[in-house]
């Protein structure tokens, strides 16, 4: 069986060629019947791969194995997304490391560099995926918008029923929990009518423009409000998980 088809003139020129448009329609005119008479080794090519066209039926060629390989590895070089460029990749790299295709491993040197590419690529596309890569850039943006939107619905109800949970909490916790909370020297206070969080009394004070000393003792319930506010100190373990 002939692996190496070089000494082919047509063959010779087909795996020169700078574009996959140019390797089909010098292939797509050989004589399929050529390839048993000088018995040389071939596989079918999808003239559009079948992951491309989403299995339907299109045009199918017999190709020897190198310029099989350089199809799909000038297919992956003109695509237009990560998709389909993976995807060619992917089976150009295929073609000399398939196990089934331990002949054709002694051409691979004549494609050292282009191999190279195709090695590269697919390690970064298995290593590291995208929604480009996975799904094609058209579909990824759709699929991105629909996660910000489901995103934005969420944060949206998670801090909804954190800010209810900090009020009901800075509420109905007893004066001698306030005080505990003050002496072990938790700084962050929330004022509990909005759900608002401060790292320190200053920066209360600062937005607020309430006294210190008012937001001092509103935390430690001596007073109810201040100017209609009602500081707590904020539990660690309840900022902490914030």
């Amino acid at each position: 069986m002939i692996i190496d088809v070089s000494f082919y003139p047509t063959f010779y020129n087909a795996e020169k060629s700078k574009t996959y448009k140019d390797l089909i329609e010098t292939m797509i005119q050989v004589d399929q019947t050529l390839y048993e008479k000088l018995n040389i080794y071939v596989e079918t090519h999808s003239v559009i791969p079948k992951f491309e066209s989403m299995g339907r039926k299109g045009i199918e060629i017999l190709l020897p194995v190198s310029i099989h390989f350089m199809a799909h590895y000038l297919r992956a070089k003109e695509s237009t997304t990560y998709f389909e460029k993976a995807g060619n990749y992917t089976i150009a790299y295929n073609i000399f490391n398939n196990s089934k295709n331990k002949e054709v491993k002694s051409i691979k040197g004549f494609f050292e560099k282009q191999l190279k590419e195709c090695e590269e690529f697919v390690i970064k596309w298995f290593k590291a995926p995208s929604f480009e890569q996975i799904y094609g850039e058209e579909k990824a943006a759709l699929i991105k918008s629909k996660i910000s939107e489901t995103m934005k619905n969420l944060q949206k109800e998670i801090i909804e029923k954190r800010t209810a949970s900090i009020q009901k909490y800075a509420k109905n916790r007893p004066l001698s929990h306030n005080q505990a909370i003050a002496k072990g020297k938790i700084k962050k206070i929330t004022e509990y009518s909005t759900g608002k969080i401060y790292d320190n009394i200053n920066e209360a004070s600062f937005f607020t423009g309430i006294s210190q000393s008012s937001i001092r003792r509103s935390c430690q319930g001596k007073i109810d409000k201040v100017k209609g506010m009602t500081f707590r100190y904020l539990r660690k373990d309840l900022y902490d998980l914030m």
